[in-house]
């Protein structure tokens, strides 16, 4: 125990002692609160249309923003996303529509202009949206605050504190602990200052923020854990996470809701952690019941298992083969 304390303070005061990777995190949790705030003020993102000829029928709609242009855009225009569909007006009143965002909003942009209604879409609360920004933080900040782990293998400290009294489970719990106290706490202060001190609601109570917050950071480590010990280097870890958290978190729709309604792309996501954490926290901001989101909740603390036993096997596996 007083190996493991010593080991923890060591940490603590070397992790300290780098101002610039504690500035740029918390500085990124801070734009992740703001940035929730701000698309929750905004009510979304609209559907924007570009329409070649007249058309009426759009005006005055909240779901859509319509532009109207002389020639038609190209359909690179809807790869790069300036427009979320083409609709193009026939002399005789007939109109066109391509959209490469699915059948579903094409028969929606075709149901209004036919003269009829479509329900709102319920939008991301702030709470889910400042959820899903602070998920992709701390995953892409919880490999940096692993890197002492990659130093000290590439330096020899690892292994002789293995050998030491303290002994390897020791060293990479205090690893691991040192970086969830590093991310959760200041998280948590941020947060509770953003409520106080402004009085911003952000979608759940304090209690369960900070309840809530466990969750990410526990896969933030994990992941970190896993990602390090994978890697040869620190500066590959910090790269190889790097891509991934943005990928993924990009294709599971932490970001910004992903609106794919094809069958394929919803079972590639689906099991993605990032995307049942988005449902569990969507459906705790709903005040849905435990058993809507329970389910999802159990999912994503299982990858939290699976990276942290894959990290310590990689590692401990080649501690005794010589390679740390």
């Amino acid at each position: 125990m007083n190996a493991f304390g010593c080991l923890m303070r060591l940490n603590m005061q070397r992790m300290a002692s780098r101002k610039a990777y504690l500035l740029v995190t918390y500085v990124m949790i801070v734009l992740a609160i703001a940035g929730a705030v701000l698309l929750a003020n905004y009510g979304g993102m609209k559907v924007k249309l570009a329409v070649v000829g007249a058309l009426d029928r759009l005006s005055g709609l909240e779901r859509f923003q319509v532009e109207s242009v002389h020639d038609a855009p190209p359909v690179s225009s809807l790869v790069r996303q300036k427009y979320d569909g083409i609709i193009t007006v026939q002399v005789d009143g007939a109109f066109e529509v391509l959209t490469i965002k699915g059948e579903k909003l094409e028969a929606e942009i075709r149901e209004v202009l036919a003269g009829g209604t479509i329900p709102d879409e319920p939008q991301r609360g702030i709470g889910t949206t400042m959820m899903g920004f602070l998920l992709m933080i701390l995953l892409l900040q919880g490999v940096m605050f692993l890197t002492l782990f990659g130093e000290d293998r590439e330096s020899g400290t690892l292994r002789r504190t293995a050998l030491s009294p303290a002994g390897l489970k020791a060293y990479l719990g205090a690893q691991c602990l040192v970086a969830f106290l590093m991310l959760y706490v200041p998280t948590v202060v941020i947060i509770c200052a953003a409520r106080l001190g402004f009085g911003l609601e952000l979608g759940y109570s304090l209690p369960a923020i900070a309840m809530l917050l466990i969750v990410p950071v526990l896969l933030a480590v994990g992941f970190a854990l896993f990602v390090m010990a994978a890697c040869r280097s620190s500066d590959n870890a910090v790269m190889t996470g790097g891509a991934l958290t943005v990928l993924t978190c990009l294709l599971s729709g932490t970001v910004y809701a992903v609106t794919n309604e094809q069958t394929w792309w919803k079972y590639i996501t689906q099991w993605l952690p990032q995307t049942q954490w988005m449902s569990v926290v969507g459906k705790l901001e709903q005040g849905l019941a435990i058993s809507q989101w329970i389910g999802p909740l159990s999912y994503v603390l299982a990858w939290v298992a699976a990276f942290m036993i894959a990290g310590w096997a990689v590692c401990a596996r080649r501690y005794r083969a010589g390679h740390y």
